[in-house]
């Protein structure tokens, strides 16, 4: 990824205060997707189940989704939190040309990954085309939902789902 080190931790800040925010331990499905952050990235099929259109410039889109989570950040008068380590969460990539919608992640993890493998879209924070050619979406998993999406990361038969080492 081309982005240093103190920007991905900047985006971690980002995302860990808006989740504490915003995450409901008992709604996996619902929680973490708050519907003015949506992307056009992810078209909504039915509640809490969507699909990658893969016809949006996923940079841009992601790009804009950050903006409007720190405007809403702002708005709610919370204060971002420094962070020094990427600890209390876990970084999870997502492959959206590697999916295949079998529903097996979505099921185990209660919602937590939509019928698409798609994670929610609060806890997106970065995009990049890999030397291989791999789209790779980055996202943050809140402490709360790591058991959850592990539980999903493991049936994923296509592996588009996967975990980056702490």
């Amino acid at each position: 990824m081309d982005i240093t080190s103190e920007e991905l931790l900047s985006m971690v800040s980002q995302v860990r205060t808006w989740c504490a925010h915003s995450l409901r331990v008992d709604d996996p499905a619902g929680s973490l997707r708050t519907i003015s952050l949506k992307p056009s990235l992810v078209i909504i099929e039915q509640p809490n189940q969507g699909r990658w259109n893969y016809e949006v410039d996923p940079f841009l889109e992601i790009a804009r989704l950050r903006e409007r989570r720190l405007s809403l950040i702002q708005d709610s008068g919370l204060e971002l939190h420094p962070v020094s380590d990427l600890s209390h969460g876990q970084m999870l990539l997502f492959y959206p040309h590697e999916t295949l919608s079998d529903g097996a992640a979505h099921e185990t993890s209660h919602g937590y990954f939509d019928s698409w493998n798609i994670p929610p879209w609060d806890t997106w924070l970065a995009y990049e085309i890999a030397d291989d050619g791999n789209q790779i979406l980055y996202t943050w998993v809140p402490t709360e939902f790591v058991p959850l999406a592990a539980a999903g990361v493991a049936v994923n038969p296509e592996e588009c789902l996967r975990w980056i080492a702490a």
